[in-house]
């Protein structure tokens, strides 16, 4: 898994399996089949692709629209939607432990 630290001007698309640790300044995708683990914040709107999975363990400020996994640790401050066969699980300080 690539890891990504830093600020990162959006739209971004991430392309291969990413763990990232930082800020993206505007919108996030994950493609098609890839694993995008997030450390950080999103400044803009998630975008989830079919099969792809996203690990969120920072914050969204806007909303996520997700067709693959979504996997919420973190904060969306907007909307959290699964469009087609998405799926969102939302993990509790209890699930943790």
């Amino acid at each position: 898994m690539r890891r990504v630290e830093g600020k990162v001007l959006g739209p971004v698309v991430i392309r291969e399996d990413t763990s990232f640790h930082g800020m993206i300044d505007g919108d996030a995708t994950a493609a098609e089949g890839v694993t995008f683990v997030v450390h950080g914040m999103i400044a803009g709107d998630l975008h989830i692709e079919r099969d792809a999975t996203v690990e969120l363990r920072g914050m969204v400020a806007g909303s996520a629209i997700n067709r693959g996994r979504l996997i919420l640790f973190g904060v969306v401050r907007g909307l959290v939607r699964d469009e087609d066969a998405g799926s969102t699980s939302v993990v509790t300080d209890a699930a943790r432990r």
